[in-house]
């Protein structure tokens, strides 16, 4: 067992660049234990994560405000205070802050975490579906196939 008290956990500093496009504010809940990291961060509007992935999933719990997240090359969509969302294994994807709103989330990081790119502007201001809504059809004939 490992109790991590407050004075142990890495403090709060704004982190531009780096895996981030924008201002995030990370906060080190749990350093690496066991392939499991756990970290609470603040992404002021607009702040997002590069386009990354996890060697066993990630978790991510949103405590605060409006955010966004894209898996793959699926659609952008929206998640807010008391979504959890999982990520499972190998999955490319991104998160962060609305354009309007800031968010925080805590991410429970399951091994090694791969980054990659960032996320430009266009793809990170896609119409977002909101929770609940179906993703659009791929293809528009197949609606057109039912009168």
């Amino acid at each position: 067992m490992i109790i991590t008290p407050p004075t142990a956990h890495a403090g709060t500093a704004g982190k531009p660049g780096s895996q981030f496009t924008g201002d995030v504010f990370p906060y080190v809940t749990m350093p690496a234990t066991d392939g499991v990291t756990i970290n609470t961060v603040t992404f002021t509007p607009g702040a997002r994560t590069y386009r990354h992935h996890h060697e066993n999933g990630q978790i991510l719990q949103v405590l605060a405000g409006r955010g966004l997240i894209r898996a793959g090359d699926g659609s952008v969509r929206v998640i807010r205070a008391g979504d959890t969302v999982w990520c499972p294994p190998g999955e490319s994807h991104w998160h962060g802050a609305s354009p309007d709103s800031a968010m925080t989330h805590t991410a429970i990081s399951l091994g090694t975490t791969v980054w990659a790119d960032p996320v430009d502007d266009d793809e990170y201001t896609s119409p977002a579906i909101e929770p609940g809504a179906a993703e659009p059809s791929a293809s528009p004939d197949a609606e057109e196939a039912h009168p």
